[in-house]
């Protein structure tokens, strides 16, 4: 997909597993990573999501179990520097 690297918009790459299910979702803003990424399972469950400013993890990666419901793992990021991780025993 083209992106128009010249204004604001946020453009949504997505790619698929071989099943066809949506294997992950990456905006992107001026050509960099800018919003929350997000990959899923085969199944559709959310894996992960981490947030990103100007190409640069930013915030907090939510790291997911097979079904979406307990969070495994936490990791803060400030500007591209892991700042602090927890991973959680379900």
């Amino acid at each position: 997909m083209a992106q128009d690297n010249s204004t604001d918009k946020v453009y949504i790459r997505k790619g698929y597993h071989e099943s066809g299910a949506l294997g992950y979702e990456i905006p992107y803003k001026k050509g960099r990573k800018h919003g929350i990424e997000k990959w899923y399972y085969e199944s559709g469950a959310l894996q992960y999501e981490t947030p990103y400013k100007n190409d640069n993890e930013h915030g907090v990666e939510k790291n997911y179990d097979e079904y979406s419901t307990d969070i495994k793992c936490l990791a803060l990021y400030n500007n591209g520097v892991n700042v602090a991780s927890v991973r959680f025993d379900t």
